[in-house]
């Protein structure tokens, strides 16, 4: 049900405008870039989950040994993809972690505007963490100058001002780096106005980094992070055992 309910919603926000006239009332400031990605999401991550359970529900009522062990592997291979992501993470340690993040968002920041996803991406992680660029407003500024020039950033990628995306071709930020209040955001023309001091911007702007709020917000919710993680993990083992309990009585 929870699979038919995702895909079914994934389904409504990419072909119909009910399911985006209601996420844009409820959050004026998501953009249809950022629509679009999440009904992509809802609709792969619901296909998963209505495929999974329908050979266990399939193989549990058919009493087929088959489906039943299909359906373990499938929570197996679950299980040790997250357990493989823990390890992984205690292995690389913090430092690689935040390195990886800085350079995927800087990334995205040179070729914002050009790839529709990374664009949904980069401003759900800028509204979502109040925060803006990798390490800050500056970079905007660094890789969209006011200059005609070339600019070569970290990433080997070099980007002339005059064919910068569109979306920053006014030499600014995205909205989406911009302070919002409840719904909306705070003030958009202010917010935009590169010409004011930073002091003041301060007040319109979030002007933290991306890369330094994600390693606070991981540090600072590093429990309910585990917990969950190990709730999921709890769910599954409970799954497997079931499916083998009920593929044994079938012996």
């Amino acid at each position: 049900m929870a699979g038919v309910a995702m895909f079914t919603g994934g389904l409504l926000l990419e072909y119909t405008d009910v399911g985006k006239s209601i996420l844009m009332t409820l959050s004026p400031t998501i953009t249809s870039s950022q629509l679009g990605a999440v009904g992509v999401a809802l609709v792969a991550l619901g296909a998963f989950v209505i495929l999974v359970s329908f050979v266990g529900c399939c193989g549990a009522v058919s009493e087929s040994r088959g489906m039943l062990g299909l359906y373990f592997v499938a929570l197996l291979f679950l299980l040790l993809g997250q357990v493989a992501v823990t390890v992984v993470a205690f292995v690389y340690g913090y430092q690689g972690f935040a390195t990886d993040i800085d350079t995927q968002l800087t990334t995205y920041i040179v070729g914002n505007g050009t790839v529709g996803s990374e664009q949904a991406v980069l401003d759900t992680v800028q509204q979502f963490f109040q925060c803006c660029g990798s390490n800050g407003i500056n970079d905007y500024e660094k890789f969209y100058p006011v200059r005609n020039e070339t600019v070569v950033v970290p990433v080997s990628t070099s980007i002339n001002a005059t064919n910068a995306p569109a979306t920053y071709f006014n030499h600014t930020w995205p909205d989406s780096c911009c302070i919002s209040v409840g719904k909306s955001y705070k003030d958009l023309i202010m917010c935009k106005n590169v010409s004011l001091p930073k002091s003041t911007l301060t007040n319109y702007v979030n002007t933290e980094g991306c890369t330094l709020e994600i390693q606070k917000f991981v540090k600072d919710n590093l429990l309910i992070i585990g917990v969950a993680a190990a709730g999921i993990a709890l769910i599954e083992v409970i799954a497997m055992i079931t499916s083998c309990s009920l593929r044994k009585e079938l012996d």
